[in-house]
Order: C-alpha cells, then sequence, then structure tokens
C-alpha cells in the first residue's frame, strides 16, 4: 500500500515461485478532508482502505501487508498491543485490522515504487461502464489463477502420503 498527497494506492499479489506476480492494482484520489491528513495518517488510511477493497479475498487467508512507513509497522502489528497514546482513527483501523491473520512488514521507498505510482498517478472517477469493464477483467484474472484442479481419488492418496500427520492415520 502506499499514499501520496494525491491519493491512495495498493497492489494485491501473491506469491509464485519466490516471485511476486500481481492480481489487482487499486488507486483513488483523496478527498478535501483527506488532504488535510498528516503523512503517516495517510498511509495509515491506504491501509485500512486497501484491507478494505480487498475483504474478499484477505479475509481468512494469511498475508503480509507491506508499507513503506516503520512507524506503522509497530502500531498495525497483530503481535502487539496498540500504544496508549494512538490517535482515535487509527486505533479504529487496527481494531478493524484484528480481525484478519497477517503480518505486516517495511520496505524502503525504493523498493516500493511499484505501488508509489500508482499513489501519485491516482485514478480519477470512472463511469459506470469502465467500471463494469474493470471488474470483468479482475474476475477474469482472478478465475484463471485461482481456478482449481481436478481432485481425484489418486491425487488425495498421493498427496496423502506427502503430509506427515496423515501416514500415521493410514
Amino acid at each position: 500500500t502506499d499514499a501520496s498527497p494525491y491519493g491512495l494506492a495498493a497492489i494485491l499479489s501473491h506469491r509464485i515461485n519466490g516471485e511476486n506476480k500481481p492480481i489487482a492494482f487499486i488507486s483513488r484520489t483523496l478527498t478535501t478532508a483527506e488532504k488535510n491528513y498528516s503523512h503517516i495518517d495517510k498511509k495509515a488510511t491506504a491501509i485500512y482502505w486497501s484491507v478494505k477493497k480487498f475483504f474478499q479475498y484477505l479475509y481468512g487467508t494469511e498475508f503480509t501487508l507491506v508499507t513503506d512507513n516503520k512507524p506503522l509497522q509497530s502500531i498495525f502489528n497483530p503481535e502487539k498491543q496498540l500504544p496508549s497514546i494512538t490517535a482515535l482513527h487509527l486505533n479504529r483501523y487496527a481494531l478493524f485490522l484484528r480481525q484478519f491473520q497477517y503480518k505486516i512488514q517495511h520496505r524502503s521507498g525504493k523498493q516500493h515504487q511499484n505501488v508509489d505510482y500508482f499513489s501519485r498517478a491516482p485514478v480519477l472517477k470512472l463511469n459506470s461502464r469502465e467500471i463494469d469493464e474493470t471488474y470483468v477483467i479482475y474476475e477474469v484474472l482472478i478465475n484463471q489463477i485461482s481456478t482449481p484442479s481436478t481432485i481425484t481419488a489418486e491425487r488425495i492418496r498421493l498427496e496423502t502420503t506427502k503430509d506427515p500427520e496423515l501416514v500415521k492415520l493410514k
């Protein structure tokens, strides 16, 4: 995730053979009120907004949040308690994130350029036809990468022999 003086952005990706492969890109312009937020508040809003947007893909799965803001790594760390002097909206964001299984990772700004671009060139308002076309493209891409292979009795037997716990049940 990332935020700039102009917008918010996030990339949903997954690792294949040790390499991150993007699934979806989202961005939006900041509202008038959000433009007045401090730098850390914009970055926190980007995390909150992106997790809400990708809720259907993230809920119930373990994932890694990547941010280029070191303090947010501590504030949103699910293994730590919230600092007692945290601003109320950051508290609200952190409580929202508690329902997910995630790790938060800091990445330097130089290594965070892919999402950095999208936050600096956010998508302006689209008409409903463009939005519908975008969702169709996302749906096709998601279906292509997540279509499960056929499960057969042979495959179950083979995979069972690979699992040390299930082998004991034989």
